[in-house]
């Protein structure tokens, strides 16, 4: 079974700690020039940074592909390139160590396909509803962002939230650790996705958030 991947090569370090026992697994870069029809299944761990890849994927609906699509949805990713052989995943940094996959699907053979795809690499996943944020990211980001509005407000400082987070919820990283291993700009993105999807004034990003990711971006 051949199965390509694209996106971030720091993600595909860490995709590597995952099992492809039995599998040829094949690196690239930029796809747009591959013949995916040698290929099971596309693995792209930053579709949602290069959404013009789905035109490409459009091409070979007989090719699964799993992508990272945690700022936008699978919907408007068919809608506007008509590729419906896409299966959304959370392939950002900072999860690498969950053992459960988030995935979404929107068409019941493709899930079929799936979930036999899953049941060969002996891959455990949980079906997520198609939003963005998905569940852990956002959950994750909105905790974040409080957390810098607590920082703005003079409440506590970084390291007493993300001391404090660790040894009251049990959580792996604070939330300011987390935000250095999802990256910030990553944080803001899912952020705007969510607030532009649901309207919700809760998901409002902070102001000192914004200016850091910004900062980074530049």
């Amino acid at each position: 079974m051949n199965i390509l991947v694209t996106g971030d090569a720091a993600r595909w370090q860490a995709l590597q700690q995952r099992n492809f026992s039995g599998c040829n697994t094949l690196y690239q870069a930029a796809i747009d020039h591959i013949d995916l029809t040698a290929y099971t299944m596309v693995i792209d761990l930053s579709l949602d940074d290069t959404p013009g890849n789905a035109s490409h994927y459009a091409q070979y609906p007989e090719t699964m592909v799993l992508g990272n699509v945690v700022k936008t949805s699978l919907q408007a990713i068919t809608k506007h390139y008509n590729a419906g052989n896409i299966i959304g995943c959370n392939w950002l940094p900072g999860f690498g160590h969950m053992l459960v996959l988030e995935v979404s699907c929107s068409h019941a053979a493709l899930w079929e396909k799936w979930r036999a795809m899953a049941g060969m690499l002996q891959w455990a996943y949980e079906r997520v509803e198609d939003l963005p944020g998905m569940v852990t990211p956002r959950v994750v980001s909105m905790i974040i962002n409080e957390a810098y509005f607590t920082v703005e407000e003079g409440t506590a400082s970084r390291e007493d939230i993300d001391m404090a987070m660790k040894l009251g919820t049990n959580y792996p990283f604070g939330p300011f650790e987390w935000s250095t291993k999802i990256g910030l700009d990553q944080v803001y993105g899912i952020l705007q996705a969510v607030q532009a999807a649901t309207g919700l004034a809760r998901y409002a990003i902070c102001p000192l958030l914004a200016a850091e990711a910004f900062t980074i971006k530049s």
